[in-house]
């Protein structure tokens, strides 16, 4: 029994190093996106919260169409790079993924150019401000995600926790100082972010960290392996977006924006144990697959899986009067809501070895696959139930798409 206690505390030991590095900048971030969200949902009204919420969401649709996945092709990839060609690998990216983000920015504008700015083409978002901020938002943010997915390569947490921290302080101070000095709400809170991510650009381009190169070859290795994570997750996020959107115009935007802040505590303070611990595990996962060694690595997986259980029921106990503490009375309806998004964070969890399982050994079109299925199914179901969206049915749009990809990615994978 002693021996058997004395291997459990040494795993959790092992996992508590291995996963420290990472979740270090994780936490203070998430912090200080904690301790800020009764300054917001004072600073901001539940409408302006659910614009912000579908601005997000459309961004990340964008950024993942501009990106090609180029973050996970510089996780695996650019340790393998020649030290010669690193930059080069690095810098091309950025140079095509500019030219990305451009021609899709000019595309937008050309159609809004043909059927009129006042026109909905986009739902629920009019063209100015928010699709122009939100691909100046995209571009000013790239070089940034570049050098973080270098970091992350080379296992510099140092570094990653840096940038992360100051990222998101500087974000914070901008937002605060453009909502309460000059008053435009929820586009001051999209400015604050630009403005954080401008501070880097300027920074990277003068320690000359990137350059503008054109290397094809070097686009093209990183473009082959991501292209199909980028497709993946445009589908999905093109979905979230979409979802928003029909609950928006079904329900109200008040009710999106109290949404956000419950999906900002129930999910995002889970998920974020559940994102650093990914963070730390890819490049362990990928070596102990490598060598052959993964029965170790599997023994690691359990116990923090054991550990996050715990760590949820505490968390779904405690919920109610949490946020009923830290938020503006505004925001104290669909207390339920919160819950639901906890239990998505937590099936999150069990997706990280079906999903890296096929990162590892180059299938990334099985995992495209699945992503589509389940966003085809889902966007099925909200076809279906155009017009007749109701708060219940937020529940299953907010759960399923979690649980069915987890469901086909272990499918694939216990049947490989």
């Amino acid at each position: 029994m002693k021996v058997f206690l004395y291997k459990i505390f040494f795993q959790v030991k092992n996992l508590f190093n291995i996963v420290k590095g990472f979740t270090i900048g994780t936490i203070i971030q998430q912090l200080i996106i904690f301790l800020t969200i009764p300054i917001f949902t004072r600073l901001l009204s539940p409408d302006e919260l659910g614009i912000f919420m579908l601005f997000t969401s459309f961004t990340l649709v964008v950024s993942f169409l501009s990106w090609f996945g180029s973050n996970q092709s510089i996780i695996k990839q650019y340790s393998e790079i020649k030290k010669t060609d690193s930059k080069n690998y690095l810098s091309s990216i950025y140079s095509f993924s500019s030219l990305i983000i451009i021609g899709l920015f000019s595309l937008v504008t050309f159609f809004y150019l043909i059927i009129g700015f006042d026109s909905n083409l986009i739902p629920s978002l009019s063209f100015y401000p928010f699709i122009v901020l939100c691909f100046l938002h995209i571009f000013c943010e790239t070089p940034f995600n570049i050098i973080l997915s270098k970091y992350r390569s080379q296992n510099d947490h140092i570094n990653y926790n840096y940038w992360i921290i100051i990222s998101t302080s500087l974000s914070v101070i901008f937002s605060i100082f453009m909502i309460y000095f000059f008053e435009i709400g929820v586009v001051g809170r999209i400015l604050g972010s630009i403005f954080s991510y401008l501070c880097f650009y300027i920074f990277i381009f003068f320690k000359k960290y990137l350059t503008i190169n054109f290397n094809f070859k070097l686009f093209k290795l990183a473009f082959n392996f991501g292209i199909f994570l980028s497709i993946q997750w445009v589908f999905l996020e093109f979905y979230n977006y979409y979802s928003y959107s029909i609950i928006e115009s079904n329900i109200s935007t008040d009710f999106l924006g109290i949404l956000s802040v419950h999906r900002s505590i129930g999910f995002q303070i889970p998920i974020f144990i559940v994102s650093a611990t990914e963070l730390a595990f890819v490049p362990l996962y990928f070596k102990a697959f490598n060598s052959g060694k993964l029965k170790g690595f599997f023994n690691l997986y359990w116990i923090y899986i054991l550990l996050l259980s715990f760590f949820i029921i505490i968390f779904i106990t405690l919920y109610n009067p949490l946020f009923y503490f830290i938020t503006d009375p505004q925001y104290h309806s669909f207390m339920w809501i919160g819950p639901v998004f906890v239990l998505s964070a937590f099936i999150r969890a069990f997706m990280f070895i079906p999903l890296y399982y096929q990162y590892v050994n180059e299938k990334t079109s099985y995992v495209m696959l699945v992503f589509i299925l389940s966003t085809f199914i889902m966007l099925l179901y909200l076809f279906y139930n155009l017009d007749n969206i109701s708060i219940q049915d937020v529940v299953f749009i907010v759960v399923m798409p979690n649980i069915l990809n987890t469901f086909f990615l272990s499918l694939i994978y216990f049947f490989k």
